[in-house]
C-alpha cells in the first residue's frame, strides 16, 4: 500500500467512526418520531409534544430529523402549510436515509391518524 492509500484508507475509517453515533442519533430519532405517529390520534399528545422538540433542539439531529419534528408537533389532524412543503420535500429527496423518507412519506398523506398500511410501514423503520 502507498503512503497515500494508506492515509486515505485512515481517514475513509475515522469518517466512518465519527459517522456512526450520528447515524444511531438519527436512527433513534426516527424511530422515536415513528412511534409518535403510530399512536397519533388527530394530534400529538403534550408528551409527544415535549419529545418532539427534545428532537427538534437536539444538536445531533439532522436538519430534516428537526423539520419532522417540527411538523409532527404541529399536526393539526394532517401536515399543512410550511410543514407540509418541507414533508414533501424530505420524501422527495433520494440523499436522505429511507426511514426518514419513509416517515415523510406517512405524513404527506396523514389524515387525522395513521392508516393501517402507514402503521405497517412506521413499525418497520421502528423495528431497525
Amino acid at each position: 500500500m502507498t503512503r497515500t492509500s494508506k492515509f486515505s484508507f485512515t481517514a475513509i475509517v475515522a469518517g466512518l467512526a465519527l459517522a456512526a453515533p450520528f447515524a444511531q442519533a438519527d436512527a433513534h430519532n426516527v424511530g422515536a418520531m415513528a412511534e409518535i405517529v403510530i399512536k397519533l390520534q388527530h394530534f400529538p399528545s403534550d408528551s409527544a409534544k415535549e419529545s418532539l422538540a427534545a428532537i427538534a433542539a437536539d444538536g445531533s439531529s439532522s436538519a430534516a430529523e428537526r423539520q419532522l419534528a417540527e411538523a409532527i408537533a404541529a399536526i393539526q389532524h394532517k401536515v399543512t402549510g410550511t410543514h407540509a412543503a418541507k414533508v414533501a420535500a424530505i420524501e422527495a429527496d433520494d440523499a436522505l436515509p429511507e426511514s426518514v423518507r419513509a416517515l415523510a412519506r406517512v405524513l404527506v398523506g396523514l389524515n387525522h391518524v395513521p392508516s393501517a398500511d402507514d402503521v405497517a410501514a412506521l413499525k418497520a423503520i421502528t423495528s431497525h
